[in-house]
């Protein structure tokens, strides 16, 4: 027998209106660990250009129908990808 995830968000009980990813949106597009192991790049960036990086720290990203979702906002989500990039060889302005 499989089990069903909900596909309904989940109300985070923090805030007023705000919701969280469903059970199956988690168990599908994300993973309890990182399965970082080391990188290599053997050509790596050495252009004199560098990545611009904007970030922002809000919890709630306002949709259009009114109601907060939760963004996550893991640092996993954000450091991975720069990490990636750095050991190309690309430099960064934050």
């Amino acid at each position: 027998m499989t089990v069903q995830t909900s596909k309904n968000p989940q109300v985070d009980i923090a805030e007023d209106n705000a919701f969280f990813p469903s059970e199956y949106s988690l168990s599908q597009y994300t993973s309890p660990v990182s399965d970082l192991d080391g990188v290599d790049y053997p050509k790596p960036y050495r252009g004199k250009h560098k990545i611009l990086v904007i970030a922002a720290d809000e919890r709630y990203l306002p949709t259009d129908n009114g109601k907060l979702f939760s963004t996550g906002n893991h640092p996993i989500e954000t450091l991975l990808p720069l990490y990636h990039l750095h050991a190309a060889g690309f430099e960064f302005e934050v």
